[in-house]
């Protein structure tokens, strides 16, 4: 039986780490859309909902811990992977964070990203 496959959001203001994220996870089947920041982000999931987010926290306008605020209000069961190269978080940030389903540290290679995002979808499916 096959690998089920899901429609992934990725929010970074880097586009490079965007495209490259995408074309790893395009490449084993998923659908992938791409913002800029926070706000396209959540503009995009209010008008067709994703099965999975993956966002940086450090972006300009509304900011990953912003994001994941609001799209967990939307869909509470929400997987959302969160990466940082940042480590200054308030305790605000860091609880709001703590519903997050995985983190990663940025930089981080192209395995580790793909098994926690396959952890996390199977981990979410189960549930």
């Amino acid at each position: 039986m096959p690998d089920p496959t899901y429609k992934v959001l990725i929010v970074d203001d880097d586009p490079l780490i965007r495209r490259l994220i995408s074309t790893i996870l395009s490449l084993k089947g998923h659908q992938c859309e791409e913002a800029n920041d926070g706000m396209e982000a959540l503009e995009k999931f209010t008008k067709n909902p994703f099965d999975a987010v993956i966002t940086d926290i450090r972006m300009p306008g509304m900011n990953g811990i912003e994001l994941t605020r609001e799209l967990l209000k939307l869909q509470p069961a929400l997987p959302i992977i969160v990466m940082t190269g940042y480590h200054g978080i308030s305790i605000n940030e860091e609880a709001i964070l703590k519903r997050a389903s995985d983190f990663i540290n940025k930089p981080f290679s192209l395995m580790d990203l793909l098994t926690r995002f396959n952890k996390v979808m199977l981990t979410h499916r189960k549930l």
